[in-house]
């Protein structure tokens, strides 16, 4: 037996809502994560649609990837996420993969260097991580 197993209602329910508040506390790391993901996928978007040569834009992917790779290896080191995560997870960057490469492929073909192209689909391709970052603080 476990000391939560002579627990009246009522401190049982104090417990849960205790335990409720811990797991929001600890998993606010997802909506920093949400913030970094977007505005840098966002400026990603606009220096490969603005630049001309390779080597800035190798540089800019090189440089957003490692930046990937930190805030991943961080998001893998947390110790909570919420119910779901995994699905919202998938959601998210599934469109916003599907976003960039529809903005790059067409932007590369249609729109070199046009701002009226590159500007709303940067922060097109960043919306689906700004908007879960909205939502997941409002849970």
């Amino acid at each position: 037996m476990t000391q939560h197993d002579h627990m009246s209602p009522a401190e049982a329910l104090a417990r849960a809502e205790e335990l409720e508040t811990v797991v929001r506390d600890r998993s606010r790391w997802y909506v920093h994560y949400l913030v970094v993901f977007g505005t840098s996928i966002c400026a990603l978007v606009l220096v490969l649609g603005f630049t001309t040569s390779v080597p800035p834009k190798m540089v800019a992917t090189g440089l957003w990837l490692a930046l990937i790779a930190v805030i991943t290896v961080h998001a893998v080191r947390q110790p909570v996420i919420r119910r779901g995560f995994g699905v919202r997870h998938t959601v998210m960057i599934g469109t916003t993969f599907a976003l960039y490469g529809v903005v790059l492929l067409a932007g590369s073909a249609w729109f070199r260097n046009e701002p009226a192209w590159w500007v709303p689909g940067a922060v097109l391709t960043s919306l689906p991580s700004l908007v879960g970052a909205y939502l997941e603080a409002r849970r």
